[in-house]
């Protein structure tokens, strides 16, 4: 995975080492007896540690598309939209007269946040999707949270919109009326096409590459929105064409031509950030607050930094046999929104691009509430970049923390800082001497 990290914001300074009398015992209070490794204990390895903003991640063909936009306290604004690119159905073809177009779309069942306290009316918009500059829309390319979507959209040409309060229970529907002359010119341009017998779905993409859904919700007060996780591949998300014509016997019959997206079709999310409203102290060089932050969705993370000289520590002249990143849950800012479950640490090189991870067996951090063995921390083995560094081995450009799993989804979480009075995060060194 290569990311490039183009904001980067100090939100920690260097701390000037550990208060207790006994550096060695620091460690061994947190650590289970059957799982403490053998050795001294050491904290008074404390990094830099930053929240960055990183580059757009994947977001092609995921099992959810999010829609929707939040204000959320501390992280600022964010909104979700997304673009879907529809098949032909077994649907016999239309003989009627158009009447109307609609846009249906099935819930998940999940939100962020997943509650319904935040819950407010929302102004969803429904745009043609036609990229004119690069290669057509397909479910073969790579797509990406960052994708210039002005570039492929006409924001003033409008198909659909509705204003409603979300209704996010699993298998709830969204539904978007659009249209009516998008609609007649959709289902004529499909009739030349299945009249000359060569309607398929390369055929389709041609006349309707894709569509484009949005929110549009300028006047969130803080607290107000939820992201909404939707299913496109769902049997009863559809683009239909409603039409009708007169049988033999003077009867109405009534037609619906069902475009779906499913499996086959391109699909990807497009991620919005504004952090005029955040709370976070971004941009300053000076610790303000004691606080590190990521949010997923192409959002912030944690970039962790550490010195040049750490040949001179005194675990250094030993064995290093382990080396635990230690980050503290702050729960209180962290409250009320589900967590990450699992980050990897990737190593940067001097172009600021994103390859080693570390550890390869050991990459998981976990999440508890309570317990003597992990004691409300994620944690994660770093020992081999501690190792690599000491030796010199390394460019020394820092580890991204960032999720793992569910990096499409509306999660976010707060650490406790390295310089934080209380419940800090820790760098946990375990060594031999010689």
């Amino acid at each position: 995975m290569i990311n490039k990290i183009f904001t980067i914001f100090f939100i920690a300074v260097l701390f000037t080492g550990c208060t207790e009398d006994d550096p060695a015992s620091i460690g061994a209070a947190i650590l289970d007896e059957q799982s403490k490794p053998i050795g001294n204990y050491d904290e008074s390895l404390v990094p830099l540690a930053y929240t960055v903003k990183t580059g757009g991640i994947k977001t092609s063909n995921q099992e959810v598309e999010i829609l929707g936009s939040y204000e959320d306290p501390i992280f600022g604004n964010v909104s979700a939209s997304f673009v879907a690119q529809f098949q032909l159905p077994a649907d016999p073809f239309p003989q009627g007269e158009f009447s109307s177009i609609d846009l249906k779309i099935t819930y998940k069942g999940d939100a962020y946040p997943n509650n319904t306290t935040s819950l407010s009316a929302q102004t969803f918009e429904v745009f043609e999707y036609k990229d004119t500059i690069n290669p057509k829309l397909s479910i073969d390319n790579d797509y990406y949270s960052d994708d210039d979507i002005s570039t492929k959209i006409n924001l003033s040409n409008v198909l659909g919109t509705t204003t409603i309060v979300p209704n996010i229970g699993e298998g709830n529907i969204l539904s978007i009326v659009l249209d009516p002359l998008f609609g007649q010119a959709l289902l004529d341009s499909l009739t030349v096409q299945n009249n000359a017998g060569n309607l398929n779905n390369s055929r389709l993409r041609v006349v309707l590459e894709g569509l484009y859904v949005k929110s549009n919700n300028v006047n969130q007060l803080n607290g107000e929105g939820t992201l909404m996780y939707l299913d496109m591949t769902d049997f009863e998300s559809k683009l239909t064409l409603y039409s009708s014509y007169m049988d033999e016997n003077g009867s109405v019959v009534e037609e619906e031509y069902r475009l779906r997206a499913g499996n086959q079709s391109a699909r990807y999310n497009v991620f919005e950030h504004d952090y005029s409203t955040s709370s976070i102290a971004f941009g300053s060089t000076v610790a303000t607050n004691d606080n590190l932050f990521i949010q997923p969705l192409d959002g912030s993370n944690v970039l962790i930094k550490f010195g040049d000289s750490l040949s001179s520590y005194p675990w250094a002249q030993g064995t290093i046999n382990n080396v635990t990143l230690a980050l503290k849950v702050n729960t209180v800012l962290s409250a009320g929104y589900e967590k990450p479950s699992t980050f990897e640490a990737l190593e940067l090189n001097n172009e600021g691009e994103l390859g080693v991870r570390y550890e390869d067996e050991s990459s998981t951090l976990f999440y508890t509430t309570s317990g003597p063995i992990i004691n409300g921390e994620y944690r994660l083995n770093i020992t081999k970049y501690i190792d690599k560094l000491v030796k010199g081995e390394s460019e020394n450009n820092g580890l991204l923390i960032t999720p793992i799993d569910r990096r499409i989804a509306g999660d976010r979480v707060v650490f406790n800082g390295f310089n934080s009075i209380l419940d800090r995060s820790r760098v946990i060194i375990t060594y031999t001497t010689p």
